[in-house]
């Protein structure tokens, strides 16, 4: 068996070289399938050992959009080609638990390692009401708008409102603004096959692989015009597959803070529960502002 590690960075480019420095030296078989996004914190890619490394085409990878779905499916395809068994799918700001070693042998007890939850499943968290409305819309958007068209949206919002994804019934037209993109929404049918949604770290056997790459047209073009679809579009061509076998996680230690918008960051005052948690990698870690996490993660790591 050999696995694809499917990383994706944008920014801690030393953090970066050392995630791919460590994925190498743990597991000899592997390869490293990279893509950095240079716009933020440009990486010399020079420093990065290139055995063993496929780097992707760059492109820039803007919140919410398509780009991310694009460039993991394209991660995919590439370790199918390459006859890897698994792909493992990972931020830069990831790292493992423990020596990769018997990554192989854990990995291969199911066909899927991620969290699926389906979209529409009894939850009232904010979280859960607004993926609802998130994914009952198609939605045109613009990542880099003109100053004109930025003006245009202001008058859309004066006679749209932000989007309330609370309302019952839903509105038919919604307006989003989210990190100065412009979204226009209108409500949509859906893909024609149930949603699931949940976190895009995962692990995926071939036979996952195959299934998302093969993925029917209806719901590629469904998923390209949805904000966020690198949440929802793997989980949800996973949760319609059949023939698979799911583990119970994603074999990821995260932890979130209550209405947090992004993981905590992890330091050594988690290290014991990450090493508890029996799951293979953990998440997120900065080195600026604790490296030694990561130091006491390595081989030879000293005990917490």
């Amino acid at each position: 068996m050999t696995i694809a590690y499917c990383v994706v960075a944008h920014q801690r480019p030393a953090q970066t070289q050392r995630l791919v420095h460590r994925l190498l030296a743990d597991d000899p078989a592997c390869q490293v399938v990279l893509h950095y996004d240079q716009r933020y914190e440009p990486l010399d890619l020079s420093q990065v050992t290139l055995t063993r490394v496929r780097l992707m085409r760059e492109r820039p990878i803007y919140w919410g959009g398509p780009q991310m779905v694009d460039l993991l499916v394209e991660m995919l395809e590439l370790a199918l080609a390459d006859g890897c068994s698994y792909a493992s799918i990972l931020s830069g700001q990831d790292y493992p638990v423990r020596t990769l070693g018997g990554l192989e042998a854990m990995l291969s007890q199911y066909d899927v390692w991620a969290e699926l939850r389906p979209l529409f499943a009894e939850d009232g968290s904010s979280a859960a009401v607004e993926a609802r409305g998130r994914y009952s819309y198609r939605w045109w958007h613009l990542d880099t708008p003109p100053r004109w068209l930025r003006g245009v949206d202001r008058g859309v919002a004066k006679a749209l409102g932000d989007p309330s994804y609370r309302t019952q019934p839903p509105r038919r037209l919604v307006r989003l603004r989210q990190r100065q993109q412009i979204w226009w929404g209108v409500k949509s049918a859906g893909p024609g096959v149930p949603i699931y949604k949940g976190s895009e770290w995962m692990d995926l056997s071939t036979r996952a692989m195959e299934a998302v790459c093969s993925a029917s047209d209806k719901v590629r073009s469904f998923f390209r015009h949805v904000p966020c679809a690198d949440e929802a579009y793997l989980q949800t061509v996973l949760g319609n597959a059949t023939g698979l076998t799911f583990a119970p996680g994603n074999g990821r230690f995260i932890r979130w803070a209550p209405g947090a918008e992004s993981p905590d960051i992890l330091t050594l005052g988690d290290l014991t529960d990450i090493r508890s948690s029996g799951a293979h990698f953990a998440r997120k870690f900065d080195e600026r502002v604790d490296a030694a996490v990561l130091d006491h993660l390595d081989p030879g790591g000293e005990g917490p």
